[in-house]
């Protein structure tokens, strides 16, 4: 982009704050809100102690954003020099969206499901709930008791 060669692109942080140091401006945000994948080998018990420490690391990063933005240069510091010049601080805060841990909602499965037979893919699926074992996710995302 930096050599003209595209018009735009996507970023994720540290480089779109980078991008901005250099003189680009940011024309759409979006937050990706995550549901992890896990394969069927793990159980419901497992997925559900690793939602409840995603849930844990919100928490924490939601009461102090500021203390967590020296991770995002950290991660990339030393393959890139650039990034390295960066402070945590440069970051804005704001930007970091984090959420708890959710089951795909139907509506959100089924729109991405038609999303991707639209492009030929996934020919040997009939529905989405054959990439999603829901019993296993009620269960992981269930309260704790």
């Amino acid at each position: 982009m930096m050599k003209g060669e595209i018009e735009a692109t996507t970023l994720t942080e540290p480089y779109a704050t980078l991008a901005e140091k250099k003189g680009c401006r940011l024309i759409c945000e979006a937050f990706y809100h995550g549901t992890e994948v896990a394969s069927d080998k793990v159980d419901a018990a497992t997925y559900g102690a690793f939602n409840r420490a995603v849930r844990e690391a919100v928490r924490r990063i939601n009461a102090n954003k500021g203390a967590y933005l020296h991770y995002f240069v950290d991660y990339h510091k030393a393959k890139d020099p650039e990034i390295a010049r960066l402070r945590p601080q440069d970051i804005r805060a704001s930007r970091i969206v984090v959420c708890d841990p959710a089951p795909i909602p139907r509506d959100e499965m089924q729109r991405t499901y038609d999303w991707l037979k639209s492009w030929d893919m996934l020919q040997e699926t009939a529905s989405p709930l054959h990439l999603v074992n829901v019993g296993v996710q009620a269960q992981a995302h269930a309260p704790a008791g």
